[in-house]
């Protein structure tokens, strides 16, 4: 396990074995989210294991699906147990992974227990009075995970010091990343030989580049890599990463030749979709499912896959993949793909910028088209001009959120917010901060509504980023500035075949990873 963690997450690692060693007590840990922070705690709860193998361990989380995780790192052993209705069982484990709310409804049963170490992870939630009978666990450490700084006073851990603090890390796994540390060695234990990343292909005064080309058995196999933050996507963004691959097979294929040409999706598909692209047009799909099936035949290419997708894997069911059938007839495959990208482009592009009502009401109208075509499928209502019921605010567009993949169930999960807010300002310079604030008026907690982006041409100036960073400090509200450069990138994203949303995941990431006390 620890030879996949990063430097980062090794240095997080001994920090926390280190802690448990002086019996330092309560202490605070910052990693930021999507770092690998429960790949760190599983790593590190694995060493004070082997250097104590009669410790035991209380890990708490907020969510089921965050123990299932966790749980997912120790599938090899029998020495943790996920806690449910008893506790009959536990004598014999070493680890107790519980969500909070069964720690808290089932205090008094734990009572006969004791714990060398607790972890509670998403500390940011635990306020100390509701928390107090954490206090009186005795334990030589009581470590707090937090993905960002403590502002709560009220917190458990706020009197405490970090043992760790997480700084300038590029944690982002790109695709070339997968394909070089996962893909590659998986195709090498399937017999693929002579595979190339990123060839470059001369074709009629053109420059194709597949992701890999490799070969087997006297096949040639061109593949496209995509990879997603969450293990649903649109299905526009899934056939558009097919429609990039059959472009290769148009020009690249010769009936003469001996190839095949597939997409490795980092998402699940839908079955009888890779039936009908293996069958009709000779595309074979390789998706999460099928990665779960090739790889559990090495332990290594096992571990690799658990660590690197960021999501759980828990839940997917691993599946056999399709055989690949070789076709020659270049029969394209039906996608719904018109010249609309190019004209949201353009059209942005066009607007001319200033603060005259048609100016504003042309730019409003065009992202809020943009905004639409990008995330339509995430939105449960999509209502624009939306006037609250007191007639006293005006939302250029507020939407309600599903969930489905990785950034929008983030920001439901971390922020509880129901509903998103965008609002699209024509300005030519920087917005102000004046705007920020106005906007922080539109949001309100108990009505589910917590999160906001300002769309504008040129992004925040500092004193906006600021005041934008303030509110969210004071009043855990988000506040995200989107420029017409972003909104460049997610459409080019969605074409391409990948996420748009999980740009997004990116952006807001690497925020709350510069924001201080």
């Amino acid at each position: 396990m620890k030879k996949l963690l990063h430097s980062y997450q090794m240095e997080g690692l001994s920090k926390i074995v280190a802690a448990y060693e002086k019996g330092l007590g309560k202490c605070a840990f910052y990693m930021p989210t999507g770092s690998g922070v429960i790949a760190t705690l599983s790593a590190a709860m694995a060493t004070i294991l082997n250097k104590n193998s009669l410790a035991k361990i209380m890990v708490l989380f907020s969510h089921h699906e965050e123990c299932l995780q966790f749980e997912s790192f120790f599938s090899n052993t029998n020495n943790i147990f996920s806690y449910t209705n008893s506790v009959k069982t536990y004598d014999e484990k070493s680890i107790l992974v519980m969500t909070y709310s069964s720690y808290f409804a089932n205090r008094e049963k734990l009572n006969n227990y004791t714990f060398d170490v607790i972890i509670c992870h998403n500390a940011e939630r635990l306020n100390s009075v509701k928390s107090q009978s954490l206090l009186t666990e005795k334990c030589d450490l009581l470590l707090g995970v937090f993905s960002s700084k403590i502002t709560d006073i009220n917190n458990l851990f706020y009197d405490s010091s970090f043992i760790y603090e997480a700084k300038n890390i590029d944690f982002y796994i790109n695709e070339y990343q997968y394909t070089e540390k996962l893909i590659v060695p998986m195709l090498k234990h399937m017999g693929y030989r002579d595979i190339e990343i990123d060839k470059k292909i001369n074709v009629l005064g053109m420059v194709l580049r597949p992701d890999i080309v490799a070969t087997k058995d006297s096949i040639t196999y061109y593949i496209e890599m995509k990879a997603y933050k969450g293990p649903y996507n649109d299905k526009k963004v899934v056939w558009n990463a097919i429609e990039q691959i059959y472009k290769y097979r148009f020009y690249i294929s010769s009936e003469s030749a001996n190839q095949q040409f597939g997409v490795i999706l980092l998402c699940a598909v839908d079955e009888k979709l890779k039936i009908e692209l293996a069958e009709e047009y000779g595309i074979f799909i390789w998706d999460i499912k099928n990665l779960l099936y090739i790889c559990s035949e090495v332990n290594e290419l096992s571990e690799t896959l658990e660590y690197m997708i960021p999501y759980s894997l828990n839940g997917i069911i691993s599946t056999e993949p399709l055989p690949v059938k070789h076709i020659t007839m270049h029969k394209a495959p039906v996608v719904t793909k018109t010249s609309y990208e190019k004209e949201l482009l353009t059209k942005l592009k066009n607007c001319k910028t200033g603060k005259t009502k048609r100016a504003d009401q042309e730019y409003e109208k065009i992202c809020s088209s943009i905004i639409d075509y990008l995330f339509k499928s995430e939105f449960s209502q999509f209502s624009e001009q939306h006037t609250t019921n007191d007639e006293m605010f005006r939302m250029d567009i507020i939407c309600g959120l599903k969930g489905t993949t990785a950034f929008w169930d983030f920001l439901i999960r971390y922020y509880n917010t129901k509903f998103v807010v965008f609002e699209c300002k024509n300005y030519k310079g920087k917005l102000k901060q004046n705007l920020i604030y106005v906007t922080d008026k539109y949001l309100f907690t108990p009505a589910l509504r917590n999160v906001a982006f300002i769309i504008s041409r040129n992004g925040f100036s500092d004193n906006a980023t600021k005041a934008a960073l303030g509110i969210l400090k004071e009043q855990g509200k988000l506040i995200i500035d989107l420029t017409d450069h972003d909104l460049e990138i997610m459409i080019c994203a969605k074409e391409n075949g990948k996420e748009p949303s999980d740009y997004l995941l990116d952006k807001v990431e690497k925020l709350l990873m510069g924001v201080s006390v």
